[in-house]
């Protein structure tokens, strides 16, 4: 909304928050950002008129842009959340404070951590306990008491609430305390599935070994939900293990939902190398039919693999388990016989709008000769005997191909050594942008030089 200037300011906005309570994140993010204690003041005004369901939709939007916009401080409006009488709201405002690194909101957080009434509350406070003890083994600073900070967790762990304790134990698991792995050994060992949810995303955060078999055993388990978060484990700990089951999944691909196609997907990425890379660009010429969500993450997770091999940051010299050779050996048996698996039944999914069957056309004139086959010509009077020879015919035009296709045709061309400032300038632009419509006018361009010779 804007007034007569065409500027938006801040009493429109207000005016927004309290018919559209929902939506005004999307539009007015910024004027909601860092708010001075007067507009602050003001906020909380029209706030507290609202029904609590239209407060609870303001709070879910500041959440959202919360997470979306880093160079937005909501601040003020989560310190207005955090005294709430809705627990959900509460929640909400936690996660955003989370954000904030001062000593007077960890003190807060830490307190809602460990006596709010509302159990989402408390668990969302629990969850910023986790990220304060993930900072602090990697930066040595964070806004509360490393000392109470343990403590809180400690109590925290011995809870009566399940729901509290299992969030503790995620939170704690990267102190590597005996007292918390017993407990997440315990709850990977049983049967019940929010247990198991819980130890899983424990393991992820405390990356230690102890717990492989138990991680390749759930990512096999009947709850979908218990297998993503085992494989989720598995990438995160980068278990070269994990590979051949997770090639298993990723040829199921039309068969599975889309949660557990991209869990797999992403862990392959954190795990593989060069071979798994053959994998998930295969994947993606096969799923590119599907829904614009599971396209763009296949192509998140080729681009992750790509810049981890280029920053070589997998060293076989280097690798997290010190395995004896034999045993190393049969493992890398065993990832190749269920790559090479996965990629035959992947291409056989790719479709067949990607392959070219036809010729490449080096011209729009089209003939037909006495073979009654119709030829495309580059130039009118142009021997179209060249054409049934032509190296390119029939071959796959499909953009993880072309490559492939580029080196057929430059043997089956003969290539001269008068060709060679040509194909280094090609060559030099195929490593980025190569495609179908850059390689017909590199071909067009020899055909050329050919004729004048």
């Amino acid at each position: 909304m804007a007034n007569k200037s065409g500027r938006t300011n801040f009493d429109n906005v207000l005016i927004m928050v309290k018919d559209h309570p929902e939506s005004v994140f999307e539009k007015h993010a910024r004027m909601l950002s860092d708010l001075t204690a007067e507009r602050a003041a003001r906020l909380r005004t029209v706030l507290s008129e609202l029904a609590a369901e239209r407060r609870a939709a303001f709070y879910r939007g500041m959440h959202e842009s919360g997470m979306n916009y880093y160079e937005y401080d909501f601040t003020p409006i989560a310190k207005i959340g955090i005294e709430d009488p809705d627990g959900a709201i509460r929640a909400a405002s936690i996660h955003v404070l989370g954000f904030e690194d001062s000593r007077e909101i960890g003190s807060l957080i830490l307190q809602k951590a460990l006596e709010d009434p509302d159990e989402r509350t408390q668990i969302a406070a629990i969850e910023i306990l986790g990220q304060y003890m993930y900072e602090s083994a990697i930066e040595n600073r964070i806004p509360v008491n490393k000392g109470k900070l343990h403590e809180a967790l400690e109590k925290l762990i011995e809870d009566k609430n399940k729901a509290i304790r299992r969030a503790a134990v995620v939170s704690y698991a990267i102190s590597e305390k005996e007292r918390v792995k017993e407990i997440i050994s315990g709850y990977l060992a049983g049967t019940d599935r929010e247990e198991l949810i819980a130890g899983l995303a424990a393991v992820r955060h405390a990356l230690g070994e102890d717990w492989d078999e138990s991680v390749l055993e759930l990512m096999r388990h009947e709850d979908e939900d218990v297998s993503i978060e085992a494989i989720r484990a598995a990438g995160a700990l980068q278990m070269k293990e994990a590979l051949p089951a997770l090639y298993e999944i990723l040829s199921r691909f039309d068969r599975i939902s889309p949660d557990l196609l991209i869990a797999a997907a992403e862990a392959v990425a954190e795990i593989g190398d060069e071979g798994s890379l053959d994998v998930l660009e295969t994947l993606g010429e096969a799923v590119v039919d599907m829904d614009s969500e599971i396209t763009d993450a296949i192509d998140d997770c080729i681009d992750t693999l790509n810049v981890s091999i280029h920053m070589g940051l997998y060293d076989e010299d280097a690798e997290r388990n010190h395995k004896p050779k034999h045993v190393q050996a049969a493992l890398e048996n065993a990832i190749e016989a269920a790559r090479e698996q996965c990629l035959t039944i992947l291409e056989e999914k790719i479709p067949h709008d990607l392959e070219d069957d036809e010729p490449i056309d080096l011209d729009e004139d089209e003939d037909e000769c006495d073979c009654g086959e119709h030829h495309h010509h580059h130039h009118h009077d142009h021997d179209h005997h060249h054409h049934h020879d032509n190296p390119l015919e029939g071959m796959d035009l499909s953009r993880f191909r072309i490559l492939d296709d580029l080196e057929a045709y430059e043997a089956a061309a003969g290539r001269d050594a008068d060709e060679d400032e040509l194909w280094a300038e090609f060559e030099d632009m195929a490593e980025e942008d190569l495609d179908a419509e850059s390689l017909q006018d590199f071909i067009n361009k020899l055909e050329k030089r050919k004729k004048k010779s």
